[in-house]
């Protein structure tokens, strides 16, 4: 399954970390490059062929801005970083804007509405029922028995994203009992027979 790429540009290592932890979060895969020189951008797009850019808006100054603006591309989304509400690079035309006071749960929710919406990878797993392997992590501990704050737990991802990959599962594999889903994860060796049996 090939992944979605996405470069990410921050000066900040805190941020650069954060940031990929939350996207690695998300129930598709990703292949993330990080740069901390905005400089090395372009040549990064021409190697890469991104799919999103995201960047944090507070160290474009109007020295480098224009290696932004020059390297826009329509079929590129833009996804910016910014330190609070309504405070972002007016001279970007972002397509969503992120803010770092933004909760955990806002941030993971925005990023899959706007990055699945636009893989097309990720549409056509919806139509043959093929799930990511974070889809396969929920699904084992589900066929376990888990809760989902169990899960949520364990995972360190909020509930309510445990709930919506849960929701992706169903609508990808038409599976809709708990019974089901263990059938399923124990025929694709996802769990063992032997899980199974301990429960």
């Amino acid at each position: 399954m090939s992944s979605l790429k996405i470069i990410l540009f921050c000066k900040s290592p805190i941020i650069r970390a954060g940031v990929v932890s939350l996207l690695n979060k998300l129930s598709i895969s990703l292949e993330i490059k990080t740069i901390s020189s905005i400089d090395k951008l372009g040549k990064m797009i021409t190697i890469h062929n991104p799919r999103f850019i995201i960047y944090s808006s507070s160290y474009l100054t109007s020295d480098n801005i224009f290696v932004l603006n020059k390297n826009k591309n329509p079929g590129i989304k833009y996804i910016e970083i910014a330190d609070r509400k309504n405070v972002h690079s007016v001279n970007i035309q972002s397509d969503i804007i992120i803010t770092l006071d933004n909760s955990e749960e806002d941030i993971i929710n925005t990023l899959e509405r706007i990055i699945p919406e636009n893989n097309g990878q990720e549409k056509k797993n919806a139509q043959t029922g093929i799930i990511s392997d974070r889809e396969k992590t929920i699904l084992r501990n589900v066929a376990l028995g888990k809760t989902n704050k169990e899960i949520s737990e364990k995972l360190f991802i909020s509930p309510h994203t445990v709930i919506t990959h849960r929701k992706n599962i169903t609508a990808k594999l038409g599976i809709k009992t708990i019974a089901g889903l263990t059938i399923y994860a124990t025929l694709n060796k996802i769990i063992s027979p032997d899980e199974v049996m301990r429960l």
